[in-house]
């Protein structure tokens, strides 16, 4: 993911060998979720205009598979 911090655009890549039914979903620090849709593999930048300034979590899940970070805005 990057950049980080990101202001408007934070890009996501995403290299699998299984290639669909990815979820992403973004959480503030209140637990409030943000989803986006569905995706398959590769690099995916996403504008990301209504979130406020702060700290997220950023999970990316597909079956069984999780992997979380934090970005900042």
């Amino acid at each position: 993911m990057y950049p980080n911090p990101f202001h408007d655009k934070l890009t996501i890549e995403i290299h699998s060998e299984e290639g669909s039914d990815l979820q992403i979903q973004i959480t503030d620090v209140t637990g409030k979720v943000f989803r986006l849709p569905a995706f398959n593999p590769g690099d995916h930048t996403f504008t990301i205009q209504n979130l406020p300034a702060g700290v997220y979590n950023i999970r990316v899940s597909r079956k069984n598979l999780m992997k979380s970070l934090k970005v900042i805005r």
